[in-house]
């Protein structure tokens, strides 16, 4: 037998040798005295590693539909889905510690030195906040499979959310976005996202005029030089690029009723249809108002499928009317461009503010004067910090 059909039975049998035993009998009485690595899986009835290792694959390359096929697949030669997806979960583990760890070989003693060049690889082509987030939503995943009554449906399901997963932002980078949103630039926060890209060209249509009447100026020798700060003047608000139609329509998508939010309305829409609220959670809002409401999302992608759902799109619209107190036009446009020019989804935002809540107790932690000066006087230095409420 090769190391991985033994590192199946061993597997298998959880720790126990009469299990063990037991199973080798069934493989060679399943497959005779000549054995290989795919007759030993095909006894066992278990998944192969490389079954594993493609899914990893299309998680990491977001290829939908190969992920999909891959799922049917595993699901026609009759596996239990539980085990698949407990499966991914162990598979993250491992790519995790071939990215941390100095000898991924000391620590995985049980791959085969072909599956270690694999997962180092795999590991090369994310982020380790990445990994947490798959790690994460992986655990889910498998707890959720192991109680579905359609365990297919809810692995497929499960990972096409780890397929949308993304590496976790930097609070400056949020930051950035954040400020741009005040400044009319991303739209972050409101329903300013078309208008800042009207604005930002009037802007430079303001900006350069008044140099553009310089040869103006010194060209015609004959007008005085009075007449050229009027020309300057005329020249500043420029006909060709007047900012009034966006400050005209801009008021009216950018005001809201009192107390009126897009986390609001989607936290109201928990109750109605709360995989719809996820989706939501995870779009680019461009537009929020009580006219009209603007979502964008990636073509092609999950979210984008299941928001243009007919029910979905009926179920928006009503809620939204509930909402305003009036017919709002709902529509989902194309988020492109580099993803960090967009605005920040709902999502990014509530996972955004935890780890800010988090860094902040551990830097008020590290800076109160009793820590300081038990590092003072003891030496050492801070390893964990832990929330109070964590342990209640």
């Amino acid at each position: 037998l090769g190391m991985e059909a033994l590192g199946y039975i061993v597997r298998e049998a959880q720790g126990s040798v009469r299990d063990a035993l037991s199973l080798l009998d069934q493989v060679l009485s399943y497959g005779g005295d000549r054995l290989d690595d795919a007759t030993v899986i095909e006894a066992l009835g278990v998944v192969d590693r490389q079954t594993i290792f493609q899914l990893c694959d299309a998680i990491l390359q977001k290829e939908a539909s190969r992920l999909l096929d891959l799922v049917g697949e595993v699901d026609a030669r009759g596996h239990d889905m539980a085990d698949v997806a407990e499966l991914v979960v162990e598979h993250l583990r491992d790519v995790m510690v071939a990215k941390v760890s100095e000898e991924p070989a000391r620590v995985l003693r049980e791959r085969a030195p072909a599956e270690l060049s694999a997962l180092v690889e795999q590991a090369g082509q994310c982020e380790r906040s990445l990994l947490h987030r798959l790690f994460s939503l992986a655990v889910r995943m498998a707890e959720d499979v192991s109680r579905s009554l359609s365990p297919r449906v809810s692995l497929e399901m499960g990972l096409l959310r780890l397929l949308e997963a993304e590496a976790a932002q930097s609070l400056g980078a949020l930051l950035k976005k954040s400020d741009a949103g005040r400044r009319g630039e991303s739209g972050v926060g409101g329903a300013r996202i078309e208008s800042a890209p009207v604005q930002s060209a009037a802007a430079k249509a303001v900006e350069p005029s008044a140099p553009a009447k310089i040869p103006e100026k010194t060209a015609p020798p004959s007008p005085p030089r009075p007449a050229s700060p009027v020309q300057q003047e005329q020249s500043n608000p420029p006909k060709e690029a007047p900012p009034a139609p966006v400050s005209a329509r801009e008021p009216e998508r950018v005001v809201e009723p009192a107390g009126k939010s897009w986390a609001d309305f989607v936290g109201g829409l928990q109750g109605a249809g709360p995989a719809l609220a996820s989706v939501l959670q995870h779009g680019n809002l461009f537009e929020f108002g009580p006219r009209e409401v603007k979502l964008g999302y990636e073509r092609g992608s999950f979210y984008w499928e299941s928001v243009h759902e007919p029910e979905n799109r009926d179920l928006i619209t009503s809620q939204l009317r509930d909402y305003f107190g009036q017919p709002t036009r709902f529509s989902i446009v194309e988020a492109e461009g580099d993803k960090a020019d967009q605005p920040a989804t709902l999502a990014e935002m509530v996972e955004q503010e935890g780890v800010d809540r988090e860094e902040q107790i551990r830097n008020d932690a590290i800076a109160h004067p009793a820590v300081v000066g038990a590092i003072v006087v003891l030496g050492g230095e801070v390893e964990k910090v832990t929330p109070l409420e964590a342990n209640s």
